[in-house]
Parts: structure tokens; C-alpha cells; sequence
């Protein structure tokens, strides 16, 4: 990494709200590996607003102490660890308040919680398949879907070209939403189900299936 580098990791304005050591930018904090995947993912996204990701992904390199550099990048580091104390829970912040970078707490916290790509996905296949409607309202029912289907997604690659191929591996992805959706509806959207999937074809994507579900009135 160049030296000069490191200046841009450094904002020159202290009173800017990001250079406060105490502020807290994702909510809800680190609890463990609870909610680990999305705290990692929001975090990674602050991270690269800031131009800090660097810090904690080793990008950015500890410069010599002797380098013109060094003060700037130790004035980086510090507040990124800062940052990271109060981005989780106290127990958590405990087992970490001695380590000297925000790499190394950074690596330390994925070693700790992150799922091997098997695991997790079962774990959110198997809350795709118990995620039913019951009482709540089929919005809040579908919030709920959507999330385990996102968090899903995250562990999947679809081809990013605009080719045949891709479309039909995206409409069928839809489809099988639009499928897992209807399947989790109460009873009293049993009528409602019929009518759709004696469609052929479904309609093109969930988002037209929960449309028509919120415009019944019953959502």
C-alpha cells in the first residue's frame, strides 16, 4: 500500500458525527451468532461509505513507525476499534477490549461466529419451511419471508449477464417465492391460493402475487 494512502482514511473534520468514538451506526448491536450474517453485512456497508474497510480488512497496512504515516493510520485504527466496542453487546465488548487493531477483532468475531455456507443455508431453508402466516397480517408475514429470502441470496450466485439463461434461472427463483408465499398463507386466503395457481403461468415475480394478496383487503 502507498503511504499516502492512508490519508484518505483519515476525515480532517473531527466534528464530523463518524469521528465520534461512541456513536453507533447499525442497530441492533452484535449479540453473537444470532444476527451475526447481518450485522457483518451492515457493518461491511459502513465500512465502505467511510473508507475504513481497509482498516479492518488488512488492506490498509500498518505503516512503519517510522513513517511519515504511522500517527495517521494508529488515529484510524483506534477509532475503528472504538466503533466496534459499541457495535455489540457488553459481554461481547469485554472479550475484545484488548486486542491492538480493529483487523484482529475484526477476524476474531468471524472466527467466532461465522457459519460455514452449508450450515447457514439449511438453517434458513429450515426457517423458509416453518415460516407460516398464522395471526399476523400478511404483510408482516411476508417481511418475514423476505428476509430469510435475502439472507438466502447472499450465499448464491446467479449470473450477473443479461443473458437467456440468467432471466430463466431469476423467473424461476420468482416463481418459487411466489410458490413458498402462498403455500404459508392462513386459510383464509384458501380461495384466494386456488385462483392463483390455476394461473398458467404464475405471474412473473412475487412481487405481483403479494400485490394482489394486500389488494383483497384481508392483508
Amino acid at each position: 500500500m502507498k503511504e499516502q494512502s492512508v490519508e484518505l482514511i483519515v476525515r480532517e473534520n473531527e466534528s464530523d458525527t463518524w469521528n465520534n468514538p461512541t456513536v453507533v451506526h447499525v442497530s441492533p448491536p452484535l449479540n453473537g451468532d444470532n444476527n451475526y450474517n447481518t450485522w457483518y453485512k451492515s457493518m461491511r456497508m459502513a465500512w465502505r461509505v467511510k473508507n475504513k474497510l481497509g482498516i479492518v480488512d488488512g488492506t490498509f497496512k500498518t505503516p512503519n513507525p517510522t513513517s511519515q504515516t504511522y500517527k495517521q493510520w494508529v488515529q484510524a485504527n483506534d477509532m475503528v476499534m472504538s466503533w466496534l466496542i459499541h457495535l455489540m453487546v457488553p459481554e461481547l465488548a469485554q472479550s475484545i477490549i484488548y486486542a491492538d487493531t480493529a483487523q484482529a477483532i475484526w477476524e476474531d468475531l468471524r472466527d467466532r461466529f461465522s457459519q460455514p455456507n452449508s450450515s447457514k443455508m439449511y438453517d434458513i431453508k429450515k426457517g423458509i419451511s416453518y415460516c407460516l402466516q398464522r395471526d399476523p397480517p400478511a404483510t408482516i408475514y411476508y417481511t418475514r419471508l423476505k428476509s430469510l429470502w435475502d439472507d438466502s441470496a447472499s450465499y448464491i450466485t446467479i449470473p450477473s449477464c443479461l443473458c437467456e439463461t440468467a432471466n430463466a434461472v431469476n423467473e424461476l427463483l420468482q416463481q418459487d417465492h411466489a410458490v413458498q408465499f402462498l403455500q404459508g398463507l392462513n386459510d383464509g386466503y384458501a380461495a384466494f391460493r386456488s385462483q392463483i395457481l390455476l394461473r398458467e403461468p404464475l405471474p412473473p415475480n412475487v412481487g405481483k402475487v403479494t400485490r394482489l394478496v394486500f389488494l383483497t383487503g384481508r392483508a
